[in-house]
Order: structure tokens, then C-alpha cells, then sequence
């Protein structure tokens, strides 16, 4: 290995652009060389300015993405516009992302499904998933649920997690296929077991509800504990509910406050709303009016129904913060336009 690296090092120091591009790539990966994302970076540039697809390409994926330098999605968006002209699918797929988000180019749906296609039909898989998305949502061509399906298929074929995943959810909720419980738990089983957050998520809900398997509330646990390790936000108040209730678990009102608060860090609105609750309440914690009214007010913000009913009531009654009879109203108002039978009813007693 070290005779080809040195071999390597003379070509790329000649001018050889392939030699250039694949020496920075052993640099930014660790292979047969120490890992030093700064000489991968100096290296891909020499290629890319040389016209390296392959460099234009992966330098321009870092620049999108931000990793190993400074994020710049213009700059990435040109990169790959050069290496899509020349046949790169991973460009292709690029430039097709960067049109769906509208991230350094206008966003442009119809453009977007055109550079994935043109990369799906050089078997991208990753182009092939998102390709099914627009499908699915009808962005960029006419919803076509069926070739959704078709196209995560292709891509699940090929092992891509996402696309296991996917065609979970379409045999869950009728996306283009029959309903088929056993079917959706089989590809969350396979991609989770690819490690994919989600699908650990969607294992402890199938787990927990008895979908396309039985109800098994540890194994429910263990799948929500799972996805928790790998981040993945929703889990953390999925784990919080099972330490409440002792699902799977023995209960435990700390361990649950605790992951509720982990999770509202991360962003989730049910969390923040349940560890409102423990405040409330004094679960895990002593009672908090102030805490309860603040993580009720980020959980309504943030959309959760729920919490803008809970959020009223403090308003109303003064829990946590002044009264404010308007302010109970208003959200008040917000959650019975969602549904919420709790608010409409006391949106009438308001009036009375």
C-alpha cells in the first residue's frame, strides 16, 4: 500500500489530475495514509481546476455539506454543474439536491427531478430514492404513486437504508401499494438494520402498537433506545413515555424527565410539552410553574397542539405567568383550528 501511495504522491505531483483526486481521497478517508482532510482538500482542488469530473464532484459535496471546509453552496452548485456536463451521477444527484432545497440555486422541482433522473438512470441509488419522493409528493412531474414505489424498490435492491425505509411507509400507509403491515415491518427490520435512525424509531412504534408484529414492550424499549443513540430526536420522547408508563421498562419519573429534556434540546415539541407536564405536575422534578409555562410556550411555538390548549390555560388561570385572557384566547384559538376538542370547549366557556 505504501508503494502505491508513494506512486501516487509522484503522479499527483507531476500534474496528474486522477492521480490528484485519488490521493485526496486517501488523504480525506485515512487510506494507506493518515487521515488530513487539509492535504485532501489542497489535492481536490488541483484536480478539480484540472477538469477532474470525479474532483468536482467530491469537492463539491464538501462544500454543500460543509464537512472538511467552510460550507459554500454556490460555489458547490458550479462544481457540480461542471461534473453533471460530463456524465458524474453523485453531481447529478448533487445538483438535483441543491434544486429540491433551493440551497446556493433558486429552488426549481422540475430541474431537480431532471438531474435525478438523468443520475438514477446510471443506477445513483441515492438518486433513485429521491426520485421517488417526487414522485410520491407530486414535486418537479405529476404524482405517480406506483412509480414512487418503483424507484425505492430499485434503490432497496441495491441495499440504500433510506429506501428500505421508505417503501416501509408506503406498505404502512397505502403509498402506491396495498396496505401490508407484515411487509412495512419487514423493511423497517432491514433497515434498521443498516442502522438507520428512523427505522429503529419506527421498530419501537410497531413494537409498542402490535404493527405487523406483536405487541412486545421491551423489544419496543430496546428499538426507541437504539434509535435514541444514533440522535435521532423523536425517540427521546418515545423513551421518556416508556420510563412514564414503565412500558418495557421499570418506571421511572426522573429517567423520564431526563430524556424529555433530552429531546427538547434536540427540538421535538412532544418532549417539550411533556416536560412541561412533569413540571406541572412535579413528576421527576418538584412543581415548577415558571419551568411548566416556558417549556409549554416552546412546545406551542413549535406547533405542538397539545401544548398551544396547555399554553392557554396558563394564560388563563395564571400559571406560571400573569393573566392574560387575550392571550388565552389567541391560543386557545390556534389549537381548536387544529382539532383540538379541549380548546374549542374552552373557547366557549370564554365566552360565557
Amino acid at each position: 500500500m505504501l508503494d502505491e501511495i508513494n506512486e501516487l504522491q509522484n503522479d499527483a505531483m507531476n500534474g496528474d489530475a486522477k492521480a490528484q483526486c485519488e490521493l485526496a481521497i486517501c488523504y480525506l478517508e485515512g487510506i494507506g495514509v493518515e487521515k488530513n482532510p487539509l492535504k485532501g482538500i489542497f489535492w481536490l482542488n488541483e484536480a478539480a481546476d484540472k477538469g477532474n469530473a470525479v474532483a468536482e464532484s467530491k469537492l463539491g459535496h464538501c462544500l454543500a455539506s460543509g464537512e472538511y471546509m467552510e460550507k459554500d453552496t454556490r460555489r458547490a452548485a458550479e462544481l457540480f454543474k461542471k461534473a453533471a456536463r460530463k456524465g458524474d451521477d453523485m453531481a447529478q444527484f448533487g445538483l438535483g439536491l441543491l434544486y429540491e432545497l433551493g440551497d446556493g440555486v433558486e429552488k426549481d422541482y422540475k430541474r431537480a427531478f431532471d438531474y435525478y433522473k438523468m443520475a438514477a438512470e446510471r443506477g445513483n441509488v441515492f438518486a433513485l430514492n429521491n426520485l421517488g419522493n417526487l414522485y410520491l409528493k407530486g414535486l418537479g412531474v405529476k404524482a405517480d404513486k406506483k412509480k414512487a414505489v418503483e424507484c425505492y424498490k430499485k434503490a432497496a435492491a441495491e441495499g440504500y437504508s433510506r429506501a428500505l425505509y421508505n417503501l416501509g411507509v408506503c406498505h404502512q400507509n397505502s403509498e402506491g401499494v396495498e396496505t401490508d403491515l407484515f411487509k412495512a415491518f419487514g423493511y423497517y427490520s432491514m433497515a434498521a438494520e443498516k442502522d438507520l435512525p428512523e427505522a429503529w424509531f419506527k421498530l419501537g412504534f410497531c413494537f409498542e402498537n402490535g404493527l405487523g408484529t406483536k405487541i412486545n414492550p421491551p423489544k419496543s424499549f430496546e428499538s426507541y433506545q437504539r434509535a435514541s443513540k444514533l440522535c435521532y430526536k423523536k425517540a427521546f420522547f418515545a423513551l421518556g413515555m416508556c420510563y412514564f408508563k414503565g412500558f418495557g421498562v421499570e418506571q421511572d419519573y426522573l429517567m423520564a424527565l431526563k430524556r424529555f429534556e433530552k429531546g427538547a434540546d434536540l427540538g421535538d415539541a412532544e418532549a417539550m410539552r411533556c416536560l412541561g407536564f412533569c413540571f406541572e405536575n412535579g413528576y421527576g422534578t418538584s412543581v415548577d410553574a415558571e419551568e411548566a409555562f416556558k417549556w409549554y410556550k416552546r412546545a406551542a411555538e413549535a406547533g405542538d397542539v397539545e401544548a398551544q390548549y396547555n399554553l392557554g390555560e396558563c394564560f388563563r388561570t395564571g400559571f406560571g405567568t400573569k393573566k392574560n385572557l387575550m392571550l388565552a384566547k389567541e391560543w386557545y384559538q390556534k389549537a381548536a383550528q387544529s382539532g383540538d376538542a379541549d380548546a374549542k370547549e374552552a373557547l366557549e366557556n370564554l365566552k360565557n
